[in-house]
C-alpha cells in the first residue's frame, strides 16, 4: 500500500538537509579511506607514516557530520511525528551518531598507540566497528533522504516550477 505524499511546510529544507547530510558522510568516507590506505613505511623504528591531512580532515569533517546530522535528525524526529518511519529514521541516526563518534574516538587512540606494522586483534575489531557503523550512517542518510523525497511534499510557497506535473499517488 502507497503512502499519500504529505503537504508539509519546510519539506523543501529538509530535503535539501538531507541531501547534504549524505553529502558531507561521503566526504568523511573518503577521507577516512584515503587516512587508512595512503600510509608508507617509515624507515627508522617508528612504523608507519600515516597522511596527517587525511587525518586531520577526517577528523574535522566528523564535526560537521555530527551537526549536520543532528540538525537532520532532530528535524525529522521533531517535525515529523505523524509520519513514522521518518521520525524512526531521524532517531536512527542520532543513535548511530552518538556510537559512531564513540568507535572514532577509540579508534583513532588506538591506530595511534600502535608503533609497530602488525596490527593487533582489538585494533581491527574496533576499526572494523568504526567502518561498519559508518556503513550504517551512510545507508541510514540515504534511506532517510528517499524518505524525504518520497512522503513529504513542499507547501504552496516552496512550490517548484513544473510541480503541478508530479504524479500524485492514489489513495
Amino acid at each position: 500500500m502507497e503512502s499519500p505524499r504529505r503537504l508539509i511546510h519546510g519539506a523543501s529544507s529538509d530535503r535539501a538537509v538531507s541531501a547534504l547530510f549524505v553529502v558531507v558522510l561521503i566526504v568523511q568516507l573518503v577521507l577516512g579511506a584515503c587516512y587508512r590506505h595512503l600510509h608508507g613505511h617509515s624507515d627508522s623504528t617508528e612504523g608507519l607514516l600515516y597522511p596527517a591531512w587525511a587525518l586531520y580532515g577526517h577528523a574535522m569533517n566528523a564535526t560537521l557530520v555530527l551537526i549536520v546530522g543532528a540538525v537532520c535528525a532532530f528535524k525529522c524526529w521533531g517535525n515529523h511525528r505523524d509520519i513514522p518511519v521518518v521520525r524512526r529514521t531521524g532517531v536512527m541516526i542520532l543513535v548511530l551518531i552518538g556510537i559512531q563518534l564513540l568507535l572514532g574516538v577509540v579508534t583513532l587512540i588506538v591506530v595511534l598507540l600502535r608503533r609497530d606494522a602488525e596490527i593487533p586483534i582489538y585494533e581491527v575489531i574496533i576499526t572494523t566497528a568504526h567502518q561498519a557503523t559508518g556503513a550504517l550512517l551512510l545507508a541510514s542518510a540515504v534511506l532517510l533522504l528517499a524518505w524525504n523525497s518520497r512522503l513529504l511534499q513542499s507547501g504552496p510557497e516552496e512550490a517548484t516550477p513544473g510541480a503541478e506535473f508530479i504524479v500524485q499517488p492514489r489513495a
